[in-house]
């Protein structure tokens, strides 16, 4: 399980953590003024808004929402237990769960106002978004955890779906107006993040041959 060495990890988690960076630095220029990028991407979305298509879209974000990342990742912790590889099953539980603490830890410290043309209802804060945040977390813990045990083909099909998912669902988030373009990248990028410097700090781990 080592899909990455120490530094491509490192320069993965340079890039996410700068695009992060890049990004709230865009959001605090006029804060709480939204940037021109955020209302340019938001007015887009709203061009095309359709009731049918907005039906698909709200159980798409619900999917990804932060229950049932919780409820994935315990499920993930059990099944890897099962199977008796404890490394990846407390990797990607730690992964998961805590990008789900870390952008809670990050709304309340910005505490950026959401868009105020939300099609669905919501009182949290905007800046990063956690369905962002922890589809990228899932999608990168995957990779980490299963990509290296795949044939070729079949991963090339599952590297495409995990990076499909987070878009798929920063998509929803932006076509919903609950979040705007700077909240979704930063989502990703920190999501991106805290997996990388967690498997940075685990790698070792991963290297060392796993006792039944």
């Amino acid at each position: 399980m080592v899909p990455f060495s120490v530094s491509e990890s490192r320069l993965y988690l340079f890039i996410s953590v700068a695009i992060f960076l890049c990004s709230y630095t865009v959001v605090r220029i006029d804060f709480p003024a939204p940037p021109k990028i955020d209302l340019f991407v938001k007015e887009l979305f709203l061009s095309f808004h359709d009731a049918s298509f907005t039906d698909v879209v709200v159980y798409v974000t619900t999917v990804g929402n932060m229950r049932n990342g919780f409820l994935f990742a315990s499920f993930l912790l059990l099944y890897f237990f099962w199977k008796k590889r404890h490394k990846e099953g407390t990797f990607l539980f730690l992964s998961i769960n805590g990008a789900i603490l870390l952008h809670a830890l990050l709304k309340h410290l910005v505490q950026r106002p959401r868009p105020d043309t939300q099609l669905v209802s919501l009182h949290s804060y905007s800046f990063p978004s956690g369905h962002a945040t922890l589809s990228a977390a899932i999608a990168l813990s995957l990779y980490i955890a299963f990509a290296s045990e795949l044939s070729q083909p079949k991963r090339n099909l599952f590297v495409l779906f995990l990076v499909i998912w987070p878009l798929l669902i920063s998509f929803t988030r932006l076509y919903l107006s609950v979040h705007y373009f700077c909240d979704v990248v930063a989502g990703m990028a920190l999501g991106v993040a805290w997996t990388l410097s967690l498997y940075l700090l685990l790698n070792p781990a991963f290297n060392t041959p796993q006792k039944d």
